[in-house]
C-alpha cells in the first residue's frame, strides 16, 4: 500500500459515519441530449462507442478518486462526465478521499511546484511525506476493499494527484490510463 502516492486537495464533502472515504451520488445522463447538437454520423459514432464500452467495461467499475466535489475544474467536470458514462450503461462511480490541514498544506505545496510557483515557500522533506502518509492511509485501506483487479481507474493530469491514488492501487486495479511511476 502507497499511501505516499495519492495527493489530495480539501475535502468538503459530508461522509458516511466511521468512514475515510465519501460516495459521491452521479445521476445517469443520456447520450439523447446530444442528438440535435451532434451531426447525425457523430451522434452515431458516439453510440457505436457507446456498445463498444458497454461491452469491454461489463462487469467492472471505472473509479474516479479525488479530494472534493465540488468547486474546481475537475470536480465540475466529473458529474456531467461520469453521468454520460452511466448513461452509456458503464459502471462508474465517485469517491472522494478524507484529509486534515497538514495533508492539505502539503499538497498545495506540491501543486505549486509542479506549476513552478514558490507558494508558502515550504519544505517537501520527510516530515512532510511522513504528515501525507499518515493522513492518507485510512482512505488507501478504504479503496482498496472497493477496487478489483478488473476495474478501472483512470487519471487525470499528475498536478492533481489522482495518478498518484491510482498507483496506490496498482496490486488491485490492473488498468491504468496514466503510467506510475514507481521508486
Amino acid at each position: 500500500m502507497l499511501a505516499s502516492q495519492i495527493i489530495m486537495g480539501t475535502v468538503q464533502d459530508s461522509a458516511w459515519p466511521d468512514s475515510d472515504l465519501f460516495d459521491v451520488p452521479i445521476a445517469d445522463r443520456s447520450l439523447d441530449a446530444f442528438v440535435g447538437i451532434a451531426e447525425p454520423a457523430q451522434y452515431a459514432a458516439l453510440q457505436a462507442a457507446s456498445a463498444t464500452a458497454r461491452e469491454r467495461f461489463s462487469g467492472r467499475v471505472i473509479w474516479s478518486v479525488n479530494s472534493t466535489s465540488r468547486g474546481g475544474g475537475v470536480a465540475e467536470m466529473l458529474r456531467p462526465l461520469l453521468g454520460y458514462i452511466r448513461g452509456a450503461g458503464v459502471d462508474a462511480r465517485w469517491r472522494v478521499l478524507r484529509g486534515d490541514p497538514g495533508l492539505f498544506r502539503v499538497t498545495k505545496r506540491i501543486h505549486n511546484h509542479l506549476h513552478g510557483a514558490p507558494g508558502d515557500g515550504g519544505d517537501l522533506g520527510t516530515a512532510e511525506r511522513d504528515a501525507y502518509v499518515a493522513s492518507l492511509e485510512p482512505s488507501v485501506r478504504a479503496l482498496q476493499r472497493l477496487v478489483h483487479p478488473e476495474d478501472v481507474c483512470p487519471s487525470a493530469r499528475p498536478s492533481d494527484g489522482r495518478s498518484g491514488g491510482c498507483c496506490s492501487l496498482h496490486r488491485r486495479s490492473r488498468d491504468l490510463a496514466m503510467p506510475c511511476r514507481r521508486r
